[in-house]
């Protein structure tokens, strides 16, 4: 059997309320026998770099991880204040996400 995961970026909202012209919907489909191997890797990445491996990892939430934001408006509730332990976690999470043997699906609307 097999598993899909669906997430969308972009938003709905109408181009007239700050709304963007691009919506992407991706699906990530994966062998229901890798499932535990593929969490188990990156509940650890999380337990190393946050000492909790229940915490949410967004890609916006990554992205404004970098200790180079400075931006108050820009900030992630996991950031991290050293750049090598950053650059560590982008390098961990890069291939974390090349390992899982996946097939994806991306629709984009414009």
């Amino acid at each position: 059997m097999h598993i899909l995961y669906i997430d969308e970026s972009g938003d709905t909202a109408p181009l007239n309320q700050g709304g963007s012209k691009i919506l992407t919907l991706t699906g990530c489909i994966i062998d229901e026998k890798d499932k535990r191997e593929i969490e188990l890797k990156f509940r650890g990445i999380k337990k190393k770099y946050y000492q909790n491996e229940d915490v949410e990892i967004k890609s916006n939430y990554l992205r404004y991880a970098n200790p180079k934001i400075t931006d108050l408006e820009k900030q992630s509730p996991i950031k991290l204040y050293d750049q090598g332990r950053y650059d560590a976690l982008q390098s961990d999470i890069q291939g974390f996400l090349k390992s899982i043997p996946v097939v994806i699906i991306s629709v984009v609307y414009r």
